[in-house]
């Protein structure tokens, strides 16, 4: 999920602002906040069924709680999305997208 809206926003730049703009507008207008939404849910809804399927096929913690990781995930990618569309000249989007995939998948710890 993270490498594939990284990739979209580098390789489809002007798009990719202009979908960040369209989205904060449909979230403010009531007519169409209800779609935002729903279309939003749906997208969270995809990354925890992959979660769920990383768990069952042993590539994610079987502890996991795919629900509340898919949620996580979802906030992360969509903040790393719209801090990096607005910061893209002083970013590297290639080296931003590894070390958040590095992040999520491994921890911070040592």
């Amino acid at each position: 999920v993270i490498s594939f809206m990284s990739e979209f926003g580098v390789n489809n730049l002007d798009k990719a602002v202009l979908m960040e703009n369209l989205n904060n507008e449909l979230k403010s207008d009531p007519e169409f906040a209800s779609e935002f939404m729903a279309e939003r849910d749906a997208r969270q809804k995809c990354i925890k069924d992959v979660i769920r399927l990383g768990i069952r096929q042993g590539v994610m913690k079987k502890d996991l709680d795919a629900d509340m990781a898919g949620a996580i995930l979802f906030a992360m990618v969509s903040g790393m999305y719209q801090h990096w569309a607005v910061n893209r000249a002083r970013i590297d989007g290639e080296q931003f997208v590894r070390m958040a995939r590095r992040i999520f998948m491994e921890g911070v710890k040592s």
